[in-house]
């Protein structure tokens, strides 16, 4: 028996399409005329642009580059912003800690920074989770030690509230895991969730022996083990067909501590929504089997993000691009929202 599934595209822009599905566009906002950057302000310092007052705060770690790519905001205002930075040829999981005005807080790690070494020469941290005890989780990917290959593996490291590392977690606070144990492939954990049991979730993508990407999700006990109970023997790779690319992106969890993955399929590049139980396994209920494809522009379709609505409606965002001849390649927002079964 056929199965109806119900997603509407809420919001692409221009509108280049006609579906039958429910459209909406959202009209552009004016540019701003002249964005004034300036640097080492801390946040009680406006910088004025165009009908808004905007605040900039710029720290040098003190390294040659230094990237950010996750941020926490405590409830106590305190900013928690996650990233890499390079350390000679290297690059380390970094951590910041800033005071609700921006500057730097002093009484976290040292002066407010931390760096970890994985052991490794490439460590990237990509998205920060806070625990209810206040530790802060740290999901990444590290190139593997002594691998001509240069291939990469899932990582986690675990802080404790004033910044420095737990050794109770994981390696005395650090946690590498190769997805299939080979040492010639990928591993990119990018996104990840903290579950009512305090077991953590790492998602991403997986190089496999077919030379293709698939979605990778991986939990892990609270001390860091990993949880031999979720999917298999701990984690779960998902390749909705054999012949195409899958990439997961980003993750949330719903009430019932399901998993909800967004990514992309290549090619051609559509937009994918995959719903799992708690424990790691594809709900049937939700789209086809658990996956949900579908393009959204009418090219190529990325999904970078995605949150769940009140009443449990999951919309998801990201862009789409195609190109327009004698102009080139154009860019735009592009969402879906679809039902949580």
């Amino acid at each position: 028996m056929l199965k109806r599934i119900t997603w509407t595209i809420l919001f692409f822009i221009p509108l280049i399409i006609t579906s039958s599905c429910t459209m909406q566009t959202v009209k552009p906002l004016p540019d701003l005329a002249e964005e004034k950057y300036a640097s080492n302000l801390d946040f009680s310092t406006p910088v004025v642009s165009q009908a808004k007052e905007v605040y900039f705060t710029t720290i040098n770690l003190g390294f040659a580059e230094d990237r950010a790519y996750s941020l926490i905001v405590k409830e106590n205002g305190e900013l928690l912003a996650g990233g890499a930075s390079e350390t000679g040829y290297r690059r380390d999981y970094s951590l910041a800690s800033f005071l609700p005005e921006g500057k730097l807080n002093s009484v976290f790690g040292k002066q407010g920074l931390m760096t970890i070494d994985l052991g490794n020469e490439y460590d990237y941290s990509k998205k920060l989770l806070l625990q209810s005890d206040g530790k802060i989780v740290a999901i990444g990917y590290t190139q593997e030690l002594n691998n001509a290959a240069d291939t990469y593996d899932f990582s986690a490291v675990r802080y404790l509230e004033d910044g420095n590392i737990d050794k109770s977690f994981g390696n005395a606070g650090k946690v590498v895991i190769d997805i299939d144990g080979s040492a010639t492939r990928h591993d990119y954990a990018v996104s990840g969730a903290i579950q009512k049991s305090g077991k953590i979730i790492l998602v991403g993508y997986s190089y496999n022996s077919a030379s293709k990407y698939n979605v990778a999700l991986v939990r892990l006990n609270a001390d860091g083990s990993l949880d031999t109970s979720f999917g298999n023997a701990g984690k779960v790779v998902t390749a909705p067909d054999a012949t195409n690319n899958f990439y997961g992106m980003a993750a949330v969890l719903d009430e019932n501590d399901n998993i909800i993955v967004a990514g992309y399929k290549y090619s051609p590049y559509d937009f994918i929504v995959l719903k799992y139980n708690k424990d790691g396994v594809l709900d049937p209920s939700f789209a086809s089997g658990g996956i949900l494809i579908t393009p959204v522009g009418a090219s190529h379709d990325f999904a970078t993000a995605l949150a769940i609505q009140p009443d449990g409606n999951i919309v998801v965002t990201g862009y789409s691009y195609f190109y327009v001849t004698g102009v080139g390649y154009t860019y735009n927002f592009s969402a879906i929202r679809c039902k949580p079964n």
